[in-house]
């Protein structure tokens, strides 16, 4: 029997045999195929049955039997099977792919079954060359010929010829009869499973992308585009919009069904507030804005009931608006200002319960001050009160800011001034002297009227030290009139030296030389000193200068008893206040206003030397931050050293007897 007839008694045989038993291959015949000189592989499968090794996606085999022959031949025109064929698993197909009446019916010892004889078997048997996969009741694939078109080749619909094998017989053919070479198909192959799967995607993120392990019906990876809820990227649990597998970053977006939602620059959904220029994008837990138009809920300011507007953008606008049928004011936080708002940057706007804005102009109500009368004047384009310095119809006011009503009355203006304004709010107008007890409940004071730099057009009342009419003036710094028939200490920021000086009744000042100024002078000379010598440290082991170092009470009775003052028993904290009240120091519980030279005491710990200008004196640790353990003098600069002032805190002050105000 010739190679060709000898592959397809093997085919028969196992025909037969699945047959008999759908559901076993007799170990003798699978023996015998795989002992033939031909490799034969057989693939079944149940129409419509997936293989085990098929993922969702990839092609299913038809019912009937495939069978392929391989002579091993390497001849022109007859082609090797690929890898993935020769290695494909046998598939038992269902038991009711062969009738029982097919199981009972002999088959012929030799030869190759002929179509009438494998119609009668129930089978459909075709036999293609090496490559070729035939798949019988099948639809022929595209690109493939059909049977009308085979039949002009001159070739048979069911059975295709190897003429290349020598000694192939055909049922039915006249032996030595020319015999038409049959073309050689290009088919193509598809990837084996192993490897479709090995280019798809990992399930989850990688980087920005993410796939949720869904398939196209080929087999391909499907871009996934929706929520994606974890902590994958550290931040705690967040949510993700990712569009055709790439995460979004691109702001708002639209989430169909889920509404509007906005992303962040890490890429996370937003929940609660968030303000980009003039706008602020407001989302619940879930991750969607609030949709446009009104809406009133608790649900962002801890269940206090306030009212929000979206815009058509599914922005809120911060500020004022009349889109929604009336004009209303944004605050930033987001929801409509109601009654008297007050902006973090002392913006003020006015409204009534309903969140409708006050209309621009002045208004005079007690309807948001408690039942005071106050003056408002309303910006026409903004809708809020204004504050500062504004002038209407030539007239100079204040807006008092976090309040939003006019100045009535006097008020500081950025440390250089003091504001005066009438009942009316009319500021003060023109300068030089003013003379008046408008401003002081009718005690008659005096003030110097000065421009304000940086406001023309703009007065006050000039504060501090400054001259006019060729003397020297000092005006208070909180009520803003010229101090007179007083003492006030004038402190040279530079070396902190100073000047007692006293004020007539004009309020002209003039340099008094007393022995109070002289000795304060003197101790605090000392105390500055000591600060700016780098030789004197903190020590509380040698703290009286054995070695140039100190502690802080050794250092200030030290300052005291070098302008020749009595210390008395003096030596630390505990006891400086009850020494030094006995001989030339007065005690202050009430350190409110301090003058140059008083001692700031805290009994148990600390005590320091006021320099006046807001600045004081003092020894505070060595370079460790400690008591003791350093080197001599100061390494760090801050041992003994001149700050601002800060209240340690201080049980109170010591200041000498002869002070006179």
């Amino acid at each position: 029997m010739n190679m060709r007839l000898r592959a397809a008694a093997v085919a028969a045989g196992l025909g037969l045999a699945l047959a008999v038993c759908p559901s076993v291959a007799r170990a003798d015949e699978l023996v015998a195929a795989q002992g033939a000189s031909a490799d034969v592989v057989v693939l079944l499968s149940e129409d419509g049955v997936t293989s085990p090794s098929e993922g969702e996606g990839q092609k299913n085999l038809g019912a009937a039997l495939s069978t392929s022959v391989s002579t091993g031949s390497t001849e022109e025109g007859v082609a090797s099977l690929p890898e993935g064929e020769k290695n494909a698993p046998l598939v038992t197909p269902a038991e009711d792919a062969i009738s029982s009446d097919a199981a009972e019916t002999e088959v012929p010892g030799s030869g190759t079954l002929d179509s009438s004889e494998a119609a009668n078997l129930g089978l459909s048997s075709s036999v293609a060359t090496d490559g070729d996969e035939l798949v019988s009741n099948a639809e022929p694939p595209a690109g493939e010929n059909t049977s009308s078109e085979e039949a002009d080749l001159g070739i048979e619909a069911d059975v295709a010829i190897e003429p290349s094998v020598e000694g192939a017989v055909e049922s039915g053919a006249t032996p030595g009869a020319d015999v038409p070479e049959a073309p050689v198909e290009e088919v193509e192959e598809e990837l084996p499973v192993e490897l479709a799967a090995s280019s798809l995607p990992s399930v989850g993120w990688t980087g920005d992308t993410y796939w949720d392990g869904t398939l196209n019906a080929d087999g391909t990876a499907r871009p996934y585009t929706g929520w994606v809820i974890d902590d994958h990227d550290g931040g705690g649990l967040q949510r993700y919009w990712v569009v055709d597998g790439t995460k979004y970053t691109g702001g708002l977006f639209d989430a169909g069904a889920d509404g509007w939602g906005y992303v962040l620059g890490e890429g996370w959904v937003l929940r609660g507030l968030h303000t980009v220029g003039n706008l602020i994008y407001l989302a619940n837990n879930d991750g969607r804005l609030l949709d446009p138009g009104w809406t009133v809920t608790g649900e962002f300011t801890g269940g206090e009931l306030q009212r929000y507007y979206v815009e058509d953008d599914h922005a809120i606008h911060r500020g004022y608006s009349e889109n929604g049928g009336y004009g209303h004011y944004v605050t930033e936080r987001g929801y409509v200002a109601r009654g008297k708002t007050v902006e973090r940057d002392g913006t003020v706007v006015l409204a009534n319960n309903d969140g409708c804005t006050e209309k621009g102009g002045w208004l005079v109500t007690d309807a948001y001050d408690g039942g005071a009368m106050q003056r408002y004047y309303v910006d026409p384009e903004t809708h809020e009160a204004r504050t500062g310095l504004f002038s209407v119809d030539g007239i100079s006011y204040c807006g008092v800011a976090g309040q939003g009503y006019v100045l009535r009355g006097k008020m500081s203006w950025n440390a250089t001034h003091v504001l005066l304004a009438n009942n009316d709010g009319f500021l003060v107008s023109n300068p030089g002297w003013l003379v008046t007890g408008d401003y002081d409940g009718g005690a008659m004071q005096r003030y110097w009227i000065a421009g304000i730099d940086g406001w023309d057009g703009f007065f006050g009342a000039l504060i501090d030290f400054f001259e006019a009419a060729g003397a020297t003036y000092y005006g208070d710094h909180g009520e803003g009139y010229v101090l007179r028939n007083a003492h006030v200490w004038r402190v040279s920021d530079e070396d902190y030296t100073a000047d007692w000086c006293l004020a007539n009744n004009d309020g002209a000042l003039s340099v008094d030389n007393s022995d109070y100024a002289r000795l304060v002078n003197s101790y605090v000379a000392s105390i500055v000193r000591y600060s700016n010598d780098d030789s004197h440290g903190y020590d509380q082991t040698w703290r009286w200068g054995e070695r140039g170092d100190y502690d802080c009470s050794s250092l200030v009775i030290t300052c005291l008893r070098e302008a020749g003052l009595e210390t008395g028993w003096a030596t630390y904290t505990g006891n400086m206040r009850s020494s030094l009240t006995s001989y030339d120091f007065v005690w202050i519980s009430d350190p409110s206003e301090l003058q140059r030279g008083d001692i700031l005491l805290n009994e148990t710990y600390h005590t320091a030397i006021y320099l006046g200008n807001g600045m004081l004196a003092n020894a505070s640790g060595n370079e460790f931050g400690a008591a003791t353990g350093g080197e001599p003098g100061d390494q760090t600069g801050r041992e003994i050293w001149i700050r601002s002032y800060y209240d340690y805190p201080w049980n109170g002050v010591l200041r000498l007897k002869s002070y006179v105000a």
